[in-house]
């Protein structure tokens, strides 16, 4: 007969279980394994996780620049008011000269109608 005895049949299946239990424990195995459609995912979010804060420094960076010219503009306004009160100063001293020889005029008079 072509069948096979018991013992030949257990033989058998446990050789082949040897032979397979190895594979099936390293498909289990959990190491390292390189998968580059994996790799290529994570490089692309983390691509867009670069251009998303490259654009946000971009942004802080424009802030920066519009708060330091309104800082330079705040500088050009006090020197223009320190100008503006050094003319006040002349208009004022001009004016206390002007009173000063005024009264020194009413004075001259007020004498010489006495």
């Amino acid at each position: 007969m072509n069948r096979l005895s018991l013992t030949r049949q257990v033989v058998l299946g446990l050789l082949l279980g040897a032979l397979l239990l190895p594979q099936a424990a390293f498909a289990q195995f959990g190491g390292v394994v390189h998968d580059p459609v994996q790799t290529n995912v994570h490089i692309a979010n983390f691509a867009k996780t670069m251009e998303k804060w490259a654009r946000e420094m971009n942004h802080w960076m424009e802030e920066i620049d519009k708060y330091n010219q309104m800082i330079e503009k705040g500088e050009r306004q006090i020197q223009g008011l320190d100008n503006l009160l050094r003319s006040a100063e002349q208009i004022a001293a001009k004016d206390r000269e002007l009173r000063q020889t005024m009264s020194v005029i009413g004075k001259t008079v007020r004498l010489g109608i006495v």
